[in-house]
């Protein structure tokens, strides 16, 4: 007799369990650094993240854009480690306790990090190293480092220009105080070698800015400008790529870092330990750092500073002029208002004793 069971499950034919595996729709490496932040946020929303917590990713998302000047065309595949601890640099040079340069650092890897995640991979995976307590706080770039900077490099054509062009922007920055943004937008038109004048149009604050253009910075632009730029138009960016476009900010950067591993800056012979140290130095915004230093240690006019810098406050370009206490100690005598009393007081002593 035959069964009756043709409805039964053993008759049915098995389902087959299909897993669909969403992915982001901008596994594509054109993901802007912005867009990916708001979709960073946008999830941590949805987990329901502390307000605190979401704030502060905002907050030093915003400090890192502002200390890089990325605007929103900033691809995420660019981001790198320099870019991480540069920025980290800079914000222990500003704070006074490590924790809140630790707290600065946390964020922002967090995000790089979710942005690395193989679901996404917007960022070629990198490791950010926890900073220890007594790493030093970033200093300006010593003298006898300057000196190899500032060798001229030779020129046998068009296979120097790279190096050249970093060359003349080294001694931009040291003569100007420039951002390297900034430097990245100066045309042929905006610097007067009559006048003696350079005009900034493109600045952090949005503000034009007329800045002295010294003999030494005209004599070594004019220089690599006969070499490479001869027939430029005035509209023509004065440091550009070798196709005559506009510098990147990451192609300035890189070109700077290979230009001091080629001039031993900082010195190979160094340990491991000093070498991490003393990375700072390759960092394009040590020779901004440089500049403000050493115009206020000659000039000690903080205002001024300020002027040529273009900082918006004052307590910005006081962080530019911290001194440590060696910088102190020189030529202390020659300012210290008691020192000068009782030298004044000497020298009469002296004057009135040998004409008896």
């Amino acid at each position: 007799m035959p069964s009756n069971t043709s409805n039964s499950s053993q008759d049915k034919p098995a389902r087959k369990i299909v897993r669909r595996v969403i992915k982001s729709s901008r596994l594509d490496a054109s993901i802007t650094l912005d867009d990916a932040f708001d979709e960073f946020i946008a999830e941590k929303v949805y987990q329901n993240k502390a307000e605190k917590t979401i704030k502060n990713y905002k907050q030093t998302y915003r400090y890192f854009k502002e200390y890089h000047e990325l605007d929103e065309t900033f691809l995420a595949k660019e981001v790198d480690k320099e870019m991480v601890y540069d920025f980290v640099n800079e914000k222990a040079g500003e704070v006074s306790s490590e924790a809140s340069v630790n707290h600065y650092l946390r964020d922002i890897r967090t995000f790089l990090y979710w942005c690395m995640d193989d679901t996404r991979e917007y960022i070629t995976p990198f490791k950010i190293k926890e900073r220890k307590i007594q790493e030093l706080q970033p200093k300006t770039i010593p003298a006898e480092e300057i000196v190899k900077l500032l060798e001229k490099p030779q020129h046998k054509g068009d296979a120097d220009f790279v190096e050249w062009r970093s060359y003349a922007i080294i001694a931009w920055i040291l003569a100007t105080g420039n951002r390297a943004r900034t430097v990245s937008e100066i045309r042929i038109g905006d610097i007067d070698f009559a006048a003696k004048e350079i005009t900034l149009k493109q600045t952090k604050s949005k503000k034009a800015l007329s800045i002295p253009f010294s003999s030494q910075n005209r004599a070594t632009i004019k220089e690599y400008m006969r070499l490479y730029r001869n027939g430029a138009k005035a509209t023509d960016y004065l440091f550009c790529n070798q196709g005559g476009e506009k510098l990147t900010y990451n192609a300035m950067r890189l070109a700077h870092t290979r230009y001091c591993e080629k001039r031993n800056v900082p010195d190979r012979s160094l340990d491991e330990e000093e070498k991490k140290k003393l990375s700072y130095y390759r960092s394009l915004h040590a020779l901004r750092h440089t500049f403000a230093k050493n115009f206020y240690k000659r000039n000690k006019d903080v205002f001024k500073l300020q002027e040529i810098l273009g900082h918006s406050s004052i307590a910005i370009t006081k962080r530019y002029v911290k001194l440590v206490i060696d910088d102190l100690k020189e030529d202390y005598d020659s300012y210290s208002m008691l020192d000068n009393i009782k030298q004044k007081g000497s020298r009469r002593r002296t004057i009135t004793s040998s004409d008896k």
